[in-house]
């Protein structure tokens, strides 16, 4: 079994933005979080995100995903 190797969430999102093969966006947290939000805890206040695309779709492409995500979300969530 190979070793985990551990990657810092930066590096992590340039290796999947590098990839030719990648269609999508990255949302994340323009802070690091490390508290337990996974587990239920409630975030306070408003938190700032970063969005990452690459060439593979243009910023209207990429707006069009988003707002099709957010539309999924009102629905289902």
């Amino acid at each position: 079994m190979p070793d985990l190797a551990f990657f810092t969430s930066a590096e992590l999102i340039e290796e999947l933005l590098s990839r030719h093969t990648f269609l999508g966006v990255i949302v994340h947290s323009a802070d690091a979080h490390r508290g337990r939000a996974w587990e239920g805890e409630a975030w306070e206040g408003e938190k700032q995100f970063q969005v990452h695309f690459n060439d593979n779709l243009s910023p209207p492409e990429a707006a069009r995903l988003l707002a099709t995500v957010s539309d999924h979300m009102d629905l289902h969530c």
